[in-house]
């Protein structure tokens, strides 16, 4: 006897779920679902019930699941008025996927397909969308979410990571070139912090070099093979420092990770909209201000500013122009060179 209650409770909690599911899929505040139509689900699942069983149910499942069910008498079935996302979420949630400059495109169309699956049918039509990142370069690392919850974790658990960086060598192919420490490509630092500046996201760690503690700036997107070590973390009392200043992604107490820009007054707004509101502008004359920005003169920047060329120019650091200048030179003549300033 005993048996065969949890049985018949196991069946009814089985089908509660099949029909919640069910409902989540076919109904909508727009699109009603008829109880014939249930029940003809519920035979196929295997579960051969009455219609005043289907009645109980939908009436349980308002009562202890939540679901906001209206019966609608024009479409003589029932409508659920609460879905687990409104259309438009399903849709922000999609568009903010595809747009993600650090998720490469396989991997956020591998994840609009599981955000379709939390839409009815008549949504996700709607939400089969691509979304091209332009002007940029979509990342091609596609690991780096992967070992981003990696770094978390070691940061939770006070240990060490390993992992292997690059840099791209072509702008938008992809070549990379690894960085070495003392010949090994594989290498051991202590991550302290993440950032995420609107562009990439930032792990603010710290290696020992020639016995001295020594704060690095890594970009994620660079980052492979990331693990987990044994060993635990070292130099906590210099990126403390750091991190009670409120780490933003790059080190302010290194000059040259700010740059200093020569802005027309009337495009200062493109650099506001370009590097956020934290920017500081000290007007030079009538026509012109300096404008101090918290990120390096990468190559990414110095073409956007070229757009702009001779509206906007860069006044720190002095060599930063010929330096990016001769970078390109190299990148046209087919050489793999690092960029400066990363």
């Amino acid at each position: 006897m005993a048996i065969y209650h949890i049985n018949r409770a196991q069946s009814i909690a089985e089908r509660l779920l099949k029909l919640r599911d069910y409902l989540y899929t076919n109904a909508s505040p727009t699109h009603a679902v008829k109880a014939s139509d249930i029940l003809t689900y519920l035979a196929n699942e295997g579960h051969e019930v009455e219609i005043k069983t289907v009645y109980s149910d939908l009436k349980t499942l308002e009562i202890h699941f939540g679901l906001d069910l209206h019966y609608d008498g024009r479409q003589r079935g029932y409508l659920l008025n609460n879905p687990p996302f409104a259309p438009y979420e399903l849709r922000e949630i999609v568009n903010s996927v595809q747009a993600a400059k650090f998720i490469t495109q396989e991997e956020a169309d591998r994840l609009t397909a599981k955000i379709m699956g939390l839409a009815d049918k008549y949504t996700r039509q709607s939400l089969n969308r691509k979304t091209f990142v332009h002007n940029r370069v979509r990342s091609f690392n596609d690991a780096a979410m992967q070992g981003l919850d990696t770094i978390y974790e070691a940061i939770a658990e006070d240990r060490k990571i390993s992992y292997k960086y690059f840099h791209q060598t072509m702008n938008g192919n992809q070549a990379k070139k690894y960085a070495t420490v003392d010949g090994s490509k594989i290498i051991v630092t202590s991550p302290y912090g993440v950032s995420w500046n609107g562009e990439h996201f930032t792990i603010l760690a710290v290696r020992q070099r020639t016995g001295k503690d020594n704060l690095y700036f890594l970009r994620l997107d660079r980052m492979e093979q990331v693990k987990i070590l044994a060993e635990r973390r070292e130099g906590w009392e210099t990126a403390k420092k750091l991190i009670n200043a409120g780490f933003s992604g790059v080190p302010k107490n290194r000059s040259y990770m700010q740059t200093k820009l020569k802005v027309a007054t009337n495009f200062i707004p493109s650099a506001i909209e370009k590097f956020g509101n934290d920017i500081v502008a000290i007007p030079i004359d009538a026509k012109f201000s300096a404008v101090t920005i918290n990120a390096a003169p990468t190559p990414e920047i110095y073409l956007w500013m070229r757009k702009f060329h001779p509206c906007i120019e860069i006044l720190f650091p002095e060599d930063a122009e010929q330096k990016l200048r001769n970078y390109f030179s190299e990148i046209a003549k087919g050489n793999h060179v690092f960029p400066p300033y990363v």
